[in-house]
């Protein structure tokens, strides 16, 4: 893709009404660092940050983030002009220095042999460690440029990076609801994986992209006239499918066999629910009265219909879904649903991304699901508009500790380094003779803070462990150790 730094620079400056002045000086200041400096694809340097401040205006964050996101490789990028810190402060202000230094001390890097549950952990460990909510998403914004233009890195960096970003932020940016940014990670993530494929459902998409919009368009005013009927004014979304969901689809075709029953028609024209739509009513029965006039209007698939609102999923998913066949412009999914309802279901324990990590999609209630305490971007834009921190005050009562390797460890707030060191394994708790927190020596009864990173010293020669530990810890599982060779010795 050609870059227009100065189209870019225009969207930017121009994205917040009244505020040119701040945002051009952050502008000023970044081009003038980078100046004549290139990315490793070849791009100029100074577009990166461009990039992804243009992303964060587009969140509406507000002209602190924009600045934030403009400036947010300079204190790790030339650590070397302390200097730089101060003028960011005095020029910008205090709120953009935090969240510039906040970004600059975010670190995720799962193996590529992470089990899930590390994967969560990490999950965890991010929003725990990040006070702003600003800061996260300015940092999902980052991490898609990053892989926009991961080219320029060798083929296995290029697959960490990948990696790390399928894993971390893109399950982060979906349960944060940056429904956009989350299908752009996820088509970007099928791109670098399966660049055939990608290439395949794009030249579709692309050749057929005005045709399928006449449709989502021809179909959604339709609706409203029958919505109309009735005396009701929903919100009505449409959208053509992402090419990462048109890829999902494919595979399900293939494994179900029905591309032998199409054989004459393009395996992607082959699939019927390209286009989707969404209908946000005000109550319960709205649902039911559109849903009933939609299938007087429209032809559904024959056993489509599934209602949730009366018969919720075991994970407290309500939605009413149906596939319904336009006459001329074909089959289209639809989900007609409460704002109520929408919030829970994309923003709580039934969110999409339990569906896909879950064997069934009737899953039982769960933690696994339910951690994310979902912060809605919306019902704070009040503050956001004010140029505040959001705080993230997730998982008050846990702690996440860090080995020198980086995995990541949740444990309860008071846990102490015993109790990591019987998480880690039981002989490790039994032989530990001492800890380094942060490269410091400290106390076995020392409390763990999150963020800190813990080496647990161990003795080869001899158990170490003592009913003395019993009163500085406070895991099951350590007590549960503590006792046992308490009792044998």
């Amino acid at each position: 893709m050609e870059l227009n730094l100065g189209e870019i620079k225009k969207d930017l400056k121009s994205s917040i009404k009244n505020k040119k002045c701040k945002i051009g000086v952050a502008i000023q200041f970044v081009e003038k660092l980078t100046e004549g400096q290139k990315r490793k694809n070849g791009d100029p340097l100074i577009s990166h940050p461009l990039m992804v401040a243009l992303k964060t205006s587009q969140m509406g964050l507000g002209t602190n983030a924009v600045c934030a996101a403009l400036l947010h490789d300079v204190i790790e990028d030339y650590h070397d002009h302390p200097e730089y810190e101060t003028y960011i402060e005095k020029e910008f202000g205090i709120d953009v220095l935090t969240m510039v230094k906040a970004l600059t001390e975010i670190n995720s890097n799962p193996s590529e042999k992470s089990k899930k549950s590390e994967i969560e952990s990490a999950q965890k460990f991010l929003l725990a460690t990040v006070p702003d909510l600003r800061v996260i998403m300015i940092k999902i914004a980052d991490k898609l440029h990053n892989l926009m233009t991961v080219e320029g890195l060798s083929p296995e960096r290029q697959k960490g990076y990948t990696e790390e970003v399928s894993k971390i932020y893109a399950p982060i940016a979906q349960y944060l609801g940056l429904w956009n940014i989350y299908l752009e990670i996820r088509d970007l993530i099928l791109f670098k994986t399966d660049p055939k494929l990608y290439e395949e459902i794009k030249n579709y998409i692309d050749a057929e992209s005005h045709n399928l919009q006449n449709k989502l368009d021809l179909i959604i005013e339709e609706i409203k006239i029958i919505c109309e009927l009735k005396n009701l004014k929903p919100k009505i979304y449409g959208r053509i499918k992402s090419i990462s969901s048109i890829a999902l689809k494919l595979q399900k075709y293939e494994e179900e066999g029905k591309f032998r029953k199409n054989r004459n028609k393009n395996r992607i024209e082959a699939i019927e629910d390209k286009l989707a739509i969404r209908i946000i009513t005000q109550n319960e029965d709205e649902c039911y009265t559109i849903i009933e006039n939609l299938r007087k209007f429209f032809d559904e698939v024959e056993g489509s219909l599934d209602d949730y609102i009366r018969y919720p999923k075991k994970n407290g998913y309500r939605s009413l879904q149906i596939n319904l066949i336009h006459p001329t412009e074909g089959i289209f999914e639809t989900q007609i649903r409460t704002q109520e309802m929408h919030e829970y279901n994309e923003f709580g324990p039934a969110s999409h991304i339990a569906y896909k990590l879950a064997a069934k999609r009737e899953i039982d209630p769960t933690d696994k699901f339910d951690w994310i305490k979902m912060i809605n971007v919306q019902k704070i834009k009040e503050k956001i508009d004010k140029n505040k921190p959001i705080p993230v005050k997730l998982f008050e009562d846990q702690v996440f500790i860090l080995t020198p390797q980086k995995d990541v460890y949740q444990l309860p707030i008071g846990a102490t380094p015993i109790d990591l060191a019987y998480e880690l394994h039981s002989d490790i708790g039994d032989h530990c003779v001492g800890a380094i927190v942060n490269q410091k020596a400290e106390p076995l009864n020392y409390k763990l803070k999150t963020g800190d990173i813990v080496k647990i010293l161990t003795s080869k020669s001899k158990k170490s462990v003592n009913k003395e530990w019993l009163k500085s810890t406070i895991t099951e599982k350590a007590r549960r150790y503590i006792k046992q060779a308490s009792n044998k010795a």
